[in-house]
């Protein structure tokens, strides 16, 4: 049965999926907002690897997954004069920046690497890969 589970959740991700981008720390929200739900020794570990070794914003395993609707996403790329297959198909290197007013990106985790981050880098440089996620069947 878990198995199943797995396929099941990894199905629904994939065709929710819409891409990723880069995204300006302060258009990625969370629920509850920052700073709250923080561990100390996590951002102590964070700082500690960010200084040593860079913070490798564009490595896909150091994505945060986030869910905006479909109507936000549509805006945001026909603004930047991308389509939807753009951001699934863009190398790391390449991805757009896109913007997002408050409260329309969720991101799902992530609050200690955006918070190391806010702090980490220079201003005008404050942003993050986000792994975009279609909030049509609600939170993922």
């Amino acid at each position: 049965m878990k198995g199943q589970d797995e396929t099941s959740l990894a199905h629904e991700r994939n065709e929710n999926y819409l891409g990723a981008a880069k995204v300006m720390l302060s258009d990625i929200q969370f629920d509850p907002p920052l700073p709250r739900n923080i561990s100390q020794k996590k951002l102590d570990r964070l700082k500690s690897i960010f200084y040593d070794k860079d913070c490798d914003r564009l490595n896909i395993n150091n994505r945060i997954p986030g869910v905006i609707s479909s109507e936000v996403f549509r805006v945001a790329i026909q603004s930047h004069g991308l389509t939807g297959n753009d951001l699934k198909h863009t190398s790391s290197d390449n991805l757009p920046t896109l913007r997002f007013a408050t409260e329309q990106l969720k991101a799902l985790h992530g609050r200690h690497r955006i918070q190391v981050a806010s702090e980490f880098l220079f201003p005008g440089d404050k942003w993050w890969v986000v792994d975009l996620y279609s909030d049509r069947y609600g939170t993922l």
